[in-house]
């Protein structure tokens, strides 16, 4: 993989992002929005409930705009849950059964409202409610019994094909899955 591209990987929290980056850096350089919005003042000082630090989305974008007009040197791939709304040459959506999300999320020790928010956000169908129509290629990828080193190489696979979008028609559903639905 010699493509030069700045690749989002995006999804709701306990898809897998995290892990899937970490095996990613081995063949490119990996950024998460977080330190992105932090090096350039967009990540808020206050936190708010849980410990989660504002980032203000629409200045990162546009100062993400006006850098990134040239290629970048190599691969990057830009992780977070906010991913989705950078000026990125591609991007991966992660999924999660649910279940399985909620599961993850509990470990961690969430709250249960914010496991609720999570899990419900990923039932609606997660970052593809948010996707502005426009020329970048889009794919998910479903990480709910997968290993990362797994997913790692089918997005690098996509990455190395024409990078063709999934269709709407394609996403992954967890509604019509689910009994009582």
């Amino acid at each position: 993989m010699t493509r030069a591209l700045r690749v989002g990987l995006t999804g709701t929290p306990g898809t897998g992002k995290t892990s899937i980056t970490r095996v990613l850096s081995e063949l490119a350089l990996t950024r998460s929005v977080s330190d992105l919005a932090d090096e350039r003042g967009f990540l808020g000082l206050s936190e708010h409930e849980e410990g989660i630090r504002e980032i203000d989305i629409d200045n990162l974008v546009s100062s993400l705009e006006e850098e990134w007009v040239t290629e970048p040197d190599g691969l990057t791939i830009v992780e977070g849950h906010l991913a989705h709304h950078l000026p990125c040459d591609a991007m991966v959506v992660l999924r999660c059964d649910p279940d399985i999300l909620r599961s993850r999320l509990e470990k961690r020790g969430y709250a249960e409202k914010k496991i609720n928010d999570n899990v419900e956000w990923e039932l609606m169908g997660s970052m593809w409610n948010e996707r502005e129509e426009n020329d970048v290629p889009w794919t998910e990828f479903d990480c709910s019994d997968s290993e990362a080193s797994d997913i790692a190489k089918s997005i690098v696979e996509w990455l190395g094909s024409e990078m063709p979008t999934t269709q709407s028609s394609m996403v992954v559903d967890w509604v019509s899955g689910k009994e009582g639905f």
